[in-house]
């Protein structure tokens, strides 16, 4: 035991220390979700220096249709080292150890200490959890909140005075990180009704006054983006149609091998649960920590699986069950030729975590994995500095610049974010999300009273997602015509071959 507890130690400290590491080397910008959830970060940390009056208007007016919490993680992080980008991404390095500790703590619930230390080490080497703690996403956070959900599940006794309250936090806290935070704990609240019966009614009074304090302002909101996220309009942006199809389905079991587990970690994990399934008792039935994992795990894949919008970081939070699952199958192997035979095997994932971290040995990139981008991005300060230059905000005005792009590089999320850092009053909005006609991108410059706009040439047609930008020369054909009356103030180069052109809208 004391080398096996040894060994899961020095993996994981080695997968946080690589982790550091690559935080620290990586410049990239971020794009649109995660520069959104920065934006909403940098004002909220800006307005607790202006009051507490201030500070809860911004909290409770953020976002409207996604859960706020993410945008709170970094704010101790802001304090110290002061708003940027790469900043807040620290915050999940402190998630990412909570992940593999929690992971520790509920493989010891379910299947004891030698399972748990070997969870933890499985946790660590998952592509999909390492990979989402290098982008500012929620699913790092949701991660480690729901392992604390699950833990506090398994914790719950009937006469427990602090279960409820464990509950409840979990379920408040849970739901401000993201909406579909119960979906995760729905199948372990199933098979565990009889425990958790006794604290259901404290437990949801605590979280839904603990959610309440940003949900009671924005419900409406989160209910109708849920349903387009997962099934309509949003979804189909991202998805596709005839979800039950073969076509579909095997494309998407692909994804989640390769980009997800990793084919050398799948192979990992199939060759340890043969060896641990020929060393089972014949008489051996599911037990009921195999049903709890099983809950966990399948209930969300098979939403996910027949949903249209087939993101793969929301599998994220459910890959704790798998590794936890491993960790149980590595530990049932005691003689020591097994233990050679799986040092050898968790090689592998560890050769991932090498490419996918240090670029050695090379290969192929994973999503949201690969070596430390080096490349900061495009010129987007140059254009808020011509932008602050030309055309000066008036004490409490907040000017509404249109971005007529959405590239990944440079668009009105990640505008948005550096001007919240820089604690400028500027605010960037796109045409609509997936605008499909100027007409209607004419319509929304005019409700947002947009001020300026600004269009991009040079980017090649095969960099810029099709079904975001159907609407930007339309709008750029009304500024030639004159039905939309503007200004050219500047033209700023943004990168190699690349140029803004900034324009002030006449009213």
């Amino acid at each position: 035991m004391r080398l096996w507890k040894a060994s899961a130690c020095a993996l994981c400290a080695a997968v946080l220390a690589g982790n550091a590491w690559y935080l620290s080397r990586d410049l990239r910008p971020p794009s649109f979700d995660d520069a959104w959830y920065l934006e909403i970060s940098f004002r909220l940390f800006h307005a607790l220096f202006e009051s507490p009056a201030s500070f809860l208007r911004e909290y409770t007016g953020a976002f409207r249709i996604k859960a706020p919490l993410i945008s709170l993680f970094p704010l101790p992080l802001y304090l110290l080292f002061g708003p940027g980008e790469r900043v807040a991404l620290w915050a999940n390095e402190f998630f990412l150890a909570a992940i593999i500790f929690l992971a520790y703590a509920v493989g010891k619930a379910l299947y004891g200490e030698r399972a748990g230390l070997g969870a933890a080490a499985a946790t660590a080497l998952t592509p999909m959890i390492y990979g989402v703690s290098r982008v500012f996403f929620v699913e790092c956070s949701l991660t480690a909140a729901v392992l604390a959900g699950q833990w506090a599940i398994l914790r719950a006794r009937p006469d427990s005075r602090r279960s409820p309250w464990e509950l409840g936090l979990c379920l408040g806290l849970g739901l401000l990180i993201k909406s579909l935070y119960p979906l995760y704990l729905f199948g372990p609240i199933l098979l565990k009704r009889r425990e958790l019966r006794p604290h259901a009614k404290k437990a949801l009074v605590i979280g839904a006054a603990t959610a309440s304090t940003w949900y009671a302002f924005n419900a409406p909101y989160v209910v109708g983006f849920g349903f387009s996220a997962g099934f309509g309009a949003v979804a189909r942006g991202y998805g596709q149609a005839g979800v039950f199809s073969p076509s579909v389905l095997i494309p998407f079991f692909s994804r989640v091998g390769r980009e997800v587990f990793s084919w050398p970690l799948l192979f990992t994990a199939t060759a340890v649960g043969v060896l641990a399934w020929a060393s089972l008792p014949k008489d051996r039935s599911l037990q009921a920590s195999d049903k709890f994992l099983a809950a966990w795990f399948f209930v969300p894949f098979t939403v996910f699986t027949f949903g249209v919008n087939k993101e793969l970081r929301y599998l994220t939070p459910i890959l704790p069950a798998a590794a936890i699952a491993l960790g149980a199958a590595a530990a049932s192997l005691r003689r020591r030729r097994d233990a050679v035979l799986l040092t050898a095997l968790l090689s592998l994932p560890v050769g991932v975590f090498c490419t996918q971290t240090f670029g050695v040995p090379t290969g192929p990139a994973l999503l949201f994995n690969g070596p430390p981008g080096r490349d900061p991005g495009w010129a987007r300060g140059d254009l808020l500095s011509r932008l602050a230059e030309l055309a000066p905000a008036a004490p409490g005005e907040e000017p509404v610049v249109a971005i007529a792009v959405e590239h990944p590089r440079f668009n009105a999320n990640n505008l948005a974010c550096l001007s919240a850092a820089r604690d400028l009053p500027y605010r960037f909005i796109s045409l609509g999300y997936a605008q499909p006609s100027g007409e209607g991108a004419l319509i929304r410059l005019k409700d947002k009273n947009a001020r300026y706009a600004v269009f991009v040439d040079g980017i090649p047609r095969d960099q810029l997602p099709e079904f975001l930008n159907r609407a930007n020369k339309a709008v750029e054909g009304y500024v030639w015509n004159g039905r939309l009356k503007a200004k050219l103030l500047a033209e700023i180069p943004i990168h190699d071959g690349i140029q803004a052109r900034l324009y002030g809208i006449t009213p």
